[in-house]
This record gives C-alpha cells, structure tokens and sequence, in this order.
C-alpha cells in the first residue's frame, strides 16, 4: 500500500510586542511636631520599580518612579484650659503705721561719702515725706531729707552734727570724722537751706574696743541730735491689704496645642481694664496665678482670666470667668515700730517710753496687743532669741504699767529668725540698726 510520510519544519514564534510605561508616583506624609513654629518640606529618595506583564499578547513594562515627601508642620493653635477656683473671695485690712526717723548716715569706709543704699532727693521742692512708700526701710534711707524738711518748717529747731569714724580701720584721716559731719552740714545749708547757725558740728571719739568688722562698719556715722524731738518724730503711714481665699489659682492648659516656640501668656481683666499678665515658659502646660500679685486691683464683680497664644500671625485664645467677692468685715491694725535699742541692751530709751505712750493715747477701741522683738545677726543664735525675748517682754511690761485695760495677746522674740516688718536682710549697718527693735501690733 502506498504510504504517507511527514516532514515537519520547525518555525520559531514571532516575540510578542513590549510596551514601556513609565509612571510617576509622589506620595506626602505630614508630621506635627510641637517643636517647630514654621512648616517644613523636605523631598524624599527616589526609588525605581519595574515590573513586567502580560496583556492582551502584549508585554507590558511598567517602570514606576516613586517619592514619599515630607511635610514636618507645627500644631494648630488651640487654646483651652482649667482653672481650679471659679471664686476669689476678698478680705480686706486696713493697717496704721508709725515708722521711726533715724538720725543716723553711715558712710562708706575710710570716705566722707554715704553709704550707696541711702537715697537723697534731687529736688527739694519734689521731696514729700507723704509720697515715700509705707516701708521702714524706704523712709530711712531718705532719713536725711526728712531731717532737712522738717528743719526748714520748724525755724526755731537747732541740731547738733556729731561725727564718728571707726577707731582701727580709719587711721588715715584723722580728720575723716569732721569731714563727715561737715557733708551732712552742708547737705542742710545747701540743699535745704538751712541756716549754718542753726548746725552746730562736733566730733565724738569712737572708744570701741571691738574687731568684729560689721560693728566697725556701724561706726563709721554721723549722728544728729536735737532738743526739738519733732524732727525725728515718727512718720505715719496707713495702707490697705488685701487678702484673698485661695491665695494661689492653678491654671491647666495641658489640652492646648502650640508650638514650643510660640508665644503664650495669660492675663486677667476687670471691667475691660487689664490688670495682670503673665508670660508662660516654655514647653509649660501649668502656672500658678498667685493672688498677692494682682490683689491691689481687684475689686467686685467678675474678672476674666484669658490665655492666649500666638504663632506669626495667627492666635488663638480661651476665656473664663472668676467672680471677686469682697468679704464685708474689715480689719484694722495699728503697728509702731520703737526705735530702737541700744547694741546688746533691752533697756528702753525714755524718747522709746514717751512715743509709746503717745501711740497708745491715740489708739482709742482697739484692745488687743501683741508685741514682737528682734535684733540684728551679729552674735551666737542663742544669745540672739534670749535678746530679743526681752526687748519684747520690756515694752510688754511698760504697756501693762501705762495701759492696764489693754490686753496683751502675745510676746514673742525671733532673734534673726524672722526679719522685723518691712526689713529684708542685715547686710547694711542701717538695716542692723532698725532690726534692734520692738514692734507692737494693736487689734480690735
């Protein structure tokens, strides 16, 4: 039979066609940090993707160019806090005081010039004993002009000028001592006008036998005296205090957000008048708000508590209310200070008796005492607190014996534990002068 017989050709298929794509994909993210106060881009890697397929007998090549992008910005401002009180309540005192004039101006060592801290008027017509602050210090350092004003009012008054020099560090001058009193002279004739007669200068002597460096600091005075005890009478001051329940309002923003470089502080008003601001810190989210600072210009009705912050141009602000309440008792106080007592001694002066007798003569209705003593910081502690415990039970003594019906609350010492009203350190001789005191407080 006829056979079939098969040749096969073998044909390579055609490559099917390829077709490129290229796509570009930029992808962004966006980070908050509290630590920027501007927007910041910054461009991401670029990274190459290839991928092949198959489609419709097509090859398909895709080559895809990617970037992630990022945008570092701060918070948006959002201002939001607490407040801890929703009330201010408001006592009020009003305190009467007598300050002591001493007539006394140190001077610096081995100069005829005053110690730094004393403070002179540079206009006798703008001198006014009644615009000094109601504070010991302050009305001592101007002693000297009180001194010259109430010379020039009183013509009759005379004063004796006596100048003093330390014995062991101010050998050098002998004549240093003269040439003190001579300034506080001259200081009277010139700028107050004071006649020269009426200033008569001497020179005492100083016999002190002591090494202790702020004793001989203390030497190096001028010392006024006079017969007409109304020139170094006390100078009187009244005041008001304002107490206030709670004394500290805690403020909480922990829920706003703000760049730590923004600027943020809170304030408080009253009847649309600003009457306390305050910067914040830093990266804070709480402050205090104590009340002492604002307290003077407080009055009823409703205060505003206002925080706000600020980044550039844009702001963000928050409000609440606190209602001021003021209490309806007012206290009254009267206080004198009895200036002074002698180093080491609680011997009253008989100047110290008679003011304290006229200070109780004019303190009608009020019945209760208290009386506080101190001293200065030179000498042991123990001899300190002794000291001053019996500077305050003389005085007490003294009181009982000129007013029986008054009754007295407490008599206490502090040494230098406590500073006296109104005296901050003992870095000064005259700051160490006034601290030899005894101070009395008079209540209803």
């Amino acid at each position: 039979s006829a056979g079939l017989s098969f040749d096969y050709f073998f044909k390579s298929a055609p490559e099917p066609p390829v077709v490129k794509k290229i796509v570009l994909k930029t992808d962004t993210l966006r980070i908050i940090s509290d630590k920027l106060d501007s927007e910041k881009f910054v461009f991401g890697k670029t990274r190459e993707i290839l991928s092949r397929a198959k489609i419709r007998g097509a090859i398909e090549e895709t080559i895809v160019y990617a970037r992630t992008d990022t945008v570092f910005e701060p918070p948006r401002l959002r201002a939001r806090f607490k407040l801890d009180a929703d009330k201010i309540a408001v006592s009020q005192t009003i305190i009467s005081e007598t300050f002591p004039v001493l007539p006394v101006v140190f001077f610096e060592k081995n100069s005829d010039k005053p110690i730094a801290s004393l403070v002179f008027a540079k206009s006798r017509e703008k001198f006014d004993i009644d615009s000094l602050p109601p504070n010991i210090w302050a009305i001592n350092r101007s002693a000297l002009d009180i001194i010259g004003e109430r010379l020039l009012k009183n013509e009759n008054a005379k004063v004796l000028i006596e100048g003093k020099a330390d014995p062991r560090e101010e050998k050098i001058d002998p004549r240093l001592a003269e040439k003190r009193a001579l300034f506080v002279k001259k200081r009277l004739a010139n700028f107050w006008g004071i006649a020269p007669e009426r200033l008569r200068l001497d020179v005492v002597k100083s016999e002190a036998r002591f090494a202790d460096p702020a004793r001989l600091e203390e030497e190096r005075r001028v010392e006024i005296k006079s017969l007409s005890t109304e020139i170094f009478a006390p100078v009187e001051k009244t005041r008001k205090i304002l107490r206030t329940e709670p004394k500290i309002v805690n403020l909480d923003f922990s829920e706003s957000r703000f760049p730590r470089a923004a600027r943020a502080f809170v304030s408080i008003s009253i009847d649309g008048k600003t009457i306390y601001k305050k910067k914040i810190a830093p990266g804070a989210k709480k402050i205090a708000l104590f009340a002492s600072d604002f307290s003077p210009k407080l009055k009823k009705g409703t205060a505003i508590v206002k925080l706000t912050l600020k980044n550039g141009e844009k702001t963000s602000e928050a409000e609440k209310k606190i209602k001021i309440e003021f209490l309806p008792t007012v206290r009254k106080l009267k206080r004198t200070t009895l200036a002074l007592f002698d180093f080491d001694s609680q011997r009253l002066r008989p100047l110290s008796v008679k003011r304290l007798k006229r200070f109780l003569s004019g303190a009608a209705g009020y019945r209760k005492v208290r009386v506080y003593g101190y001293s200065d910081s030179l000498g042991s502690k123990e001899a300190n607190l002794k000291l001053s415990k019996k500077r305050a039970e003389s005085v007490a003594l003294k009181i009982k014996e000129l007013f029986p019906n008054l009754e007295i609350e407490e008599v206490a010492g502090y040494a230098d534990e406590k500073f006296p009203w109104r005296i901050n350190s003992y870095d000064t001789p005259l700051k160490r002068f006034l601290s030899r005191c005894a101070q009395i407080e008079l209540s209803r």
